[in-house]
């Protein structure tokens, strides 16, 4: 039946595909609503601070489910295969980029969205940020993931 380890794996996985899907395209709602006016552009900078909040409690689920499944192997932590040790690493990088590059633009987007009227020229700029950082965590993402079924 279910171990507790497998449950473990599985809750890991579906934190981390939760993190892949719930990230994509989180930009186009808010470029799309900078031409159809202030109230859908503050109601698409409410939903992608909303979704980013979900984001990184799966980012945190997907981290310590990932550490816990290396610390209960058998073998120990150390002596994990160094593919999940650099998956781990990248994943850290990926909370880095999160919090230095797209949370502060959907909080920035938030803020602009909230101005009578919004800055849609600012909203334009911090929309690119996020796209930008978005893009970098989902090629973090795959790469990790390739990582998880590659051994070195």
């Amino acid at each position: 039946m279910f171990s507790p380890r497998l449950l473990l794996l599985l809750v890991h996985i579906t934190a981390a595909a939760f993190l892949f899907g719930a990230g994509a395209g989180v930009a186009r709602p808010v470029r799309r609503s900078l031409e159809l006016g202030p109230k859908a552009i503050l109601a698409a900078a409410e939903d992608l601070v909303r979704r980013g909040k979900m984001i990184g409690m799966s980012s945190m689920m997907t981290l310590f489910t990932g550490v816990m499944l290396l610390a209960t192997r058998l073998e120990g932590f150390g002596k994990s295969p160094k593919n999940y040790h650099a998956a781990l690493g990248l994943m850290l990088g990926a909370v880095v980029v999160s919090l230095v590059l797209v949370r502060p633009a959907a909080a920035g987007i938030l803020a602009q969205a909230q101005k009578d009227p919004p800055d849609t020229q600012a909203i334009g700029g911090l929309v690119k940020r996020l796209a930008m950082g978005q893009g970098i965590m989902h090629v973090v993402w795959v790469v990790t993931l390739v990582l998880m079924l590659i051994r070195f």
